[in-house]
Order: structure tokens, then C-alpha cells, then sequence
């Protein structure tokens, strides 16, 4: 229960990441770069949360929508290997 609580605020962390990289926009590319501004980091961290042993399936789901959502981000590459997460 202690792992399903952490990955769950480990997501909720990343998703108001991803809000605020939403609401940036097509500015994603003029803001200063850092690594929290790259999308690429928090793929990282969303795939690192998915891998942990045991994961529920309603963490990976959340996980998943979260990498759907930095896909569509104007500008910013899409997860490669969707098909494994």
C-alpha cells in the first residue's frame, strides 16, 4: 500500500509538471531550458514510476495518459516504443 501511495503522488507531482508545460504552449521552445522544462525528462520520470516492480494498473493508465499528453505538447517528440508503454 506505501508503494501505491508514493507512485500515485510521483504521478500527481509529474501531471502538474505537465499543466504547466500545457499551458506554455507553442512558448515551450522560447522559455529558458532546464531539465524541468523538457518534456523528455518527465517521460523519464513517468517510465521510471511504470517500471517499479508491482505497479498497479491504474498507475500505469495514469502514466500512459500522462505520456499521451506530453505528445501532444506542440513541438516536443513523441514516446518512442507507445507499444511497451
Amino acid at each position: 500500500m506505501w508503494w501505491d501511495q508514493h507512485a500515485e503522488q510521483d504521478l500527481s507531482h509529474i501531471q502538474a509538471a505537465v499543466c504547466q508545460l500545457e499551458r506554455l504552449g507553442n512558448r515551450l521552445g522560447t522559455v529558458e531550458v532546464s531539465a524541468v522544462m523538457n518534456p523528455e525528462y518527465w517521460r523519464t520520470r513517468i517510465r521510471e514510476v511504470m517500471a517499479r516492480p508491482d505497479v498497479p494498473p491504474r498507475i500505469v493508465q495514469k502514466g500512459l495518459a500522462l505520456l499521451a499528453r506530453l505528445d501532444r505538447l506542440p513541438g516536443a517528440p513523441r514516446t518512442e516504443g507507445r507499444d511497451e508503454w
